[in-house]
């Protein structure tokens, strides 16, 4: 079986009629359909749930609800209800999917829902309808069937207790790896392996033998008569209470089951909250050091503002500085300075008040006068100093002036780097911000709420215990009656015809149960043994995770090391999925083997988890294991340029885009590019 294309109109977020067509090609069987969150990838396998099955995955509460209402459930497109608000508008939202199985005969089936706009309000059809329109492969005929026939029709070629296996979800893996639900996946099971029909014929042959046996009481004496007929009524009294126990049975599990899963969740809450308060603290510290990085801006950019004015009026003063420097070094050069005078003479002229002639001065005089503000002035040497140090205070400032462009670039530099800092400490703050999400339910309310589930999952435990109990003791119980059956039966056995049927009823009945023991454990070696091959083709990287179990009475995987420890407990995500793949793989070649029909995959998950060397190997691996695989994928969980063993398999590829004003998802087609 190969799904063809997919049509919706109206459906969720998919407003105007499109149609997305599959490869079907057997060299390229991959689809490969991409989009962000919340661009309506989920709503596209919605609608192969809602079109198959009228089932449709409730995200919120975590549940897939069996023929939505569409006063708690939209279905419709609410862009195009909220523009067609007219008195007496009418409209139709509708999903049709067409197939071939495997002799070549087209399939459509199309499930549609209406609504009608009166009295200011939109009253929606409460059930949906279906049709179906078969095309023979051969003459190209057709037989249209609707309601109840088209429903049978499609639950023989694909059941719904299948549907969990072949459009397979990413919230729904666990499940399906740890065989969670035991009643739908022996359902499921017996659907595939034609178990079923061996069930129907032992509870037939039982039927008939307990039937030949009331006949022939009826020869017995009245004794032997009474004893027969009251055995047979407490066997099939006591068969309807191991029914009821059995259905009890059932209950129990699927309460003990939903109870494990509310701790899970709640678990699973309590982890995303701590996590998120980490990232809560992360986030402060990061706006902690966003503050101070901040600060230290600020603080720059205010000194560089100040120190450029000076820096800057320096450099405007470089040419002056430069010059007295210049006039300086030719007044050294041309000998003019310094004077060839020695110091000691002019001190001694000064010290002594006397002239080199040796004649003194008086003190009125011009020269005493002269002499004496040169005291106050101090020494030719000392002046010559002042000079020097004048001149070394030139070149500094020269100095300082050529270093002032490296140091202004310098903190030009410096403030870029901290806006950078301060950028990325932004960017890791929206980060945290986006992987926080809701945390706004109390840590001890959901704490209180685990301990309840885990109070309630052991509780249950225990009446499943005492119900398996009941169940066993019933079984002995109706043995002891056939016991007592068969002693009655040989009391009265004659070569009389019922006799005859019983006897052959009994050999038939032992076969059938010897048959179907072999049969169901040839189908539980089978799925073991495919489930490891495919395992061997799909992973990448196997690390630990060597050896496949399946435990048929516990309905539950495990994978062992090489060393023969269980590791399924502590298995990581991505080896989760492959797992899961690898048992629906198995599936489908039991169901190839048993029906001559393959069924194809449609995809959901979040195959990101798997890294890209192996999600490469992986899809690679499909070609081997699928005869057609649809996958619905994160954006960017393939390469845009396809590497080339993968791009050998993949015929078509898509790209789905939400336009928010309009409230509408389109899927166009996205070219193949190879790497």
């Amino acid at each position: 079986m190969k799904i063809r294309q997919i049509t919706l109109e109206n459906f969720k977020s998919y407003r105007d009629k499109q149609t997305i067509q599959f490869s079907i090609e057997d060299a390229k069987p991959i689809t490969i359909i991409e989009g962000k969150n919340g661009h309506g990838k989920s709503n596209l396998l919605n609608a192969f749930y809602w079109c198959l099955f009228d089932q449709f995955w409730n995200a919120d509460t975590n549940e897939l609800i069996t023929s939505p209402d569409p006063d708690h459930h939209w279905l419709f497109n609410k862009g195009i209800l909220k523009d067609n608000r007219h008195e007496g508008e009418d409209l139709q939202t509708f999903v049709e999917i067409e197939f071939l199985d495997d002799n070549g005969n087209k399939y459509k089936v199309k499930r549609s829902q209406s609504g009608y706009f009166i009295k200011n309000n939109w009253q929606l059809q409460r059930h949906s309808e279906l049709d179906l329109e078969r095309i023979n492969g051969l003459d190209g005929t057709s037989k249209f069937l609707s309601g109840d026939e088209a429903k049978t029709e499609i639950e023989k070629l694909i059941p719904t207790s299948l549907s969990n296996y072949f459009f397979f979800r990413g919230e729904n893996r666990a499940e399906l790896v740890q065989l969670q639900g035991k009643t739908k996946f022996q359902d499921a099971l017996g659907e595939l392996s034609k178990i079923v029909v061996f069930n129907r014929s032992v509870n037939h042959l039982i039927s008939v033998r307990d039937d030949l046996r009331k006949e022939i009481a009826e020869e017995a004496d009245e004794e032997l008569k009474a004893k027969m007929k009251n055995a047979l009524g407490r066997k099939k009294d006591g068969i309807k209470v191991l029914e009821d126990f059995k259905n009890a049975l059932i209950e129990l599990e699927k309460t003990e089951q939903k109870k494990k899963e509310d701790y899970e969740r709640y678990r699973d809450k309590i982890k995303a909250n701590q996590h998120a308060w980490e990232l809560k603290v992360k986030v402060e510290k990061e706006e902690g050091e966003r503050t101070r990085l901040g600060g230290q801006l600020d603080r720059i950019h205010e000194e560089r503002r100040k120190s450029l004015t000076v820096k800057w009026g320096g450099l405007v003063l470089k040419g002056l500085v430069q010059r007295v420097e210049e006039r300086y070094q030719v007044a050294v050069n041309s000998g003019v300075y310094p004077p060839d005078i020695q110091s000691s003479v002019v001190d001694k002229i000064l010290n002594e008040l006397s002239c080199l002639c040796g004649r003194g001065f008086e003190e009125n005089s011009k020269e005493y006068r002269l002499i004496e503000r040169l005291k106050e002035v101090g020494s030719y040497d000392h002046l010559l100093q002042e000079i020097e140090s004048l001149m070394g205070d030139v070149k500094r400032v020269n100095n300082k002036l050529k270093q002032y462009p490296e140091e202004i670039k310098n903190q030009s530099n410096q403030e870029t780097h901290l806006k950078n800092e301060i950028t990325d400490c932004i960017n890791r703050i929206e980060t945290y911000k986006q992987k926080i999400g809701d945390t706004s339910e109390d840590l001890n309310e959901l704490q209180n709420r685990q301990d309840a589930a885990k109070t309630e999952q052991e509780k249950t435990q225990n009446k499943i215990k005492e119900t398996k109990d009941l169940i066993e003791s019933k079984v002995k119980e109706l043995d002891g009656i056939e016991g007592e059956l068969e002693g009655y039966q040989k009391k009265i056995k004659n070569n009389k015809l019922p006799s005859i049927k019983i006897d052959l009823a009994e050999k038939a009945l032992r076969e059938a149960r010897k048959l179907k023991r072999s049969y169901e454990k040839s189908i539980y070696e089978d799925l073991e043994m495919y489930t490891q091959e495919h395992w061997d083709i799909l992973v990448y990287d196997k690390l630990s995770y060597d050896k496949i179990s399946l435990k048929p009475d516990e309905m539950y995987f495990e994978v062992f090391d090489k060393d023969g420890n269980p590791t399924r407990s502590v298995m990581n995500t991505a080896h989760s999925i492959l797992l899961v793949l690898s048992f629906i793989s198995a599936l489908i070649r039991i169901a190839k083997e048993t029906w001559k029909e393959e069924y194809p995959l449609v995809m959901d998950a979040p195959t990101s988890e798997l890294g890209d060397s192996a999600l490469q190997a992986a899809l690679v691996g499909f070609t081997k294991v699928f005869n057609q695989t649809i996958l619905i994928l994160k954006d960017g969980s393939v390469a845009s340029k396809l590497p080339t063993d993968l791009s050998q398999n993949v015929g078509k590829r898509y790209w789905i885009e939400l336009d928010t004003q309009k409230q509408h998802s389109t899927v166009t087609p996205k070219e193949l590019v190879n790497a």
